[in-house]
């Protein structure tokens, strides 16, 4: 897969990233720093650069006034990466905040990201109930779109299945993730749904 080139080719280019966001900052071009920092969040994710991501997106963000497709990315962004660090008190509003714009501006891509990580911040919380009725909405709504996250959306959903006890059900919903990973997904999904099948 490429995926893991990819992530050898950007923190080989860390510094010159960090130089280009420092530029977008001290130039007020927040809007490209955001769509930059934003795009690199499975970077910063998989890599361990959870903090700084999070404090350039929080930066990045304090000077975008406008470009709500953008700033909803972003937000929704943040807010996972919040979750990476299970800081769901910082990561629930920064999501909701990302709905409530995508919503308003029709961003159906990051509306479904957002709804996805808020179930997370449920099931981080011990709510199964609420945490599988957000993963269960933005798995339809990621598939309607036709976003590869619907796969790993899937195999969240089966965590919770899982942790409430119906693990037939679990396995079901494990193994059909997998087959949609396997028709186009990549590493970092096949994983998760592995991972989940193998607890299951």
């Amino acid at each position: 897969s490429t995926q893991p080139r990819w992530f050898e080719r950007l923190e080989g280019d860390h510094d010159n990233l960090r130089a280009a966001l420092d530029w977008c900052v001290e130039n007020r071009d927040g809007e490209t720093g955001c769509v930059m920092a934003s795009n690199m969040w499975l970077y910063w994710e998989a890599r361990g650069h959870l903090t700084e991501g999070r404090r350039r997106l929080a930066t990045l963000l304090g000077t975008v006034s406008s470009a709500d497709h953008v700033r909803a990315k972003a937000l929704w962004v943040a807010g996972y990466l919040a979750l990476g660090q299970t800081d769901v008190e910082a990561a629930a509003p920064l999501l909701q905040e990302s709905l409530d714009l995508a919503r308003t501006t029709g961003e159906q891509e990051s509306a479904a990201f957002a709804t996805q990580h808020l179930g997370l911040c449920r099931l981080f919380v011990g709510d199964l109930a609420g945490a599988a009725e957000h993963l269960q909405q933005a798995f339809e709504m990621h598939r309607e779109i036709g976003q590869g996250a619907a796969a790993f959306t899937l195999s969240d959903l089966a965590v919770t299945v899982m942790l409430e006890g119906d693990i037939g059900r679990a396995v079901r919903l494990y193994e059909e993730a997998l087959t949609m990973a396997e028709r186009g997904g990549d590493p970092w999904t096949r994983s998760h749904c592995l991972w989940g099948l193998g607890v299951a």
